[in-house]
């Protein structure tokens, strides 16, 4: 007997939706607030790492001397000097694969250490200009976003217990060193914010049912008024 079309579809699309990875699967989760610093010598990495926050699950990592964090293109070969002007996007931070004591989540109200890091988180930033200044150390801060995907794993298992495409925004700041002939990058701080909520279809729909009726009645009066005048006028 030959199967009907009508069940050989939605048995397709349920095949395609197991086959596919759960990461795939999934809406990405929001950063809605934690803080990432990645510290800097001389154009070399030192240490870095931080706290991601989002719903069910937070992550703290740390890195050190060595490790694949990020790849500054900006103020490298030589200082920055006053007055330039650098823009942040498409530098890429690559989270920590080492298990360190100090590395811990709590996923879904469990909580584990001796965690690793995985993944890749591309941050894009609004251009910033080095301030003229005297001082020896410098900030300059400006907005950034955030999207890339984060995998959390316990040594010695298979299975991550986080996987997740992530999204998040917030306010990057820049620490620059002064050097003998310019600023040196020395700090790169991300504070993570909440992300704005956007208005949902029946939000926006009964907005603009209000909007249209304040219009409707603005219009009303003022024609009832126009009468009104003709008629005195007369």
């Amino acid at each position: 007997m030959r199967p009907s079309p009508k069940l050989f579809a939605p048995a397709l699309l349920l095949l395609t939706l197991f086959l596919l990875p759960s990461a795939l699967q999934a809406e990405p989760v929001a950063i809605t607030g934690g803080t990432l610093t990645f510290n800097y010598a001389r154009h070399a990495f030192r240490n870095g790492g931080g706290t991601l926050t989002g719903t069910g699950f937070t992550v703290q990592y740390f890195e050190r001397d060595g490790s694949p964090m990020i790849r500054p293109e900006v103020c490298t070969g030589a200082p920055c000097v006053p007055g330039a002007v650098f823009s942040f996007n498409g530098h890429q931070i690559l989270p920590s694969t080492l298990a360190y004591s100090s590395n811990i989540a709590v996923v879904n109200d469990v909580a584990y250490s001796h965690i690793t890091v995985g993944g890749l988180l591309n941050f894009t930033a609004d251009s910033v200009v080095v301030p003229d200044s005297t001082l020896s150390t410098v900030t300059v801060s400006t907005p950034f976003s955030l999207s890339g995907d984060l995998a959390v794993r316990v040594p010695g298992t298979f299975d991550p217990i986080f996987n997740q495409m992530v999204f998040g925004q917030g306010m990057l700041t820049i620490t620059l060193t002064r050097s003998f002939n310019g600023y040196l990058v020395t700090r790169y701080t991300f504070d993570f914010l909440p992300p704005q909520p956007v208005p949902e279809p029946a939000t926006l729909l009964l907005l603009g049912s209000g909007l249209a009726g304040f219009a409707a009645r603005a219009y009303k009066r003022r024609g009832l008024k126009a009468a009104s005048d003709g008629q005195d006028a007369c």
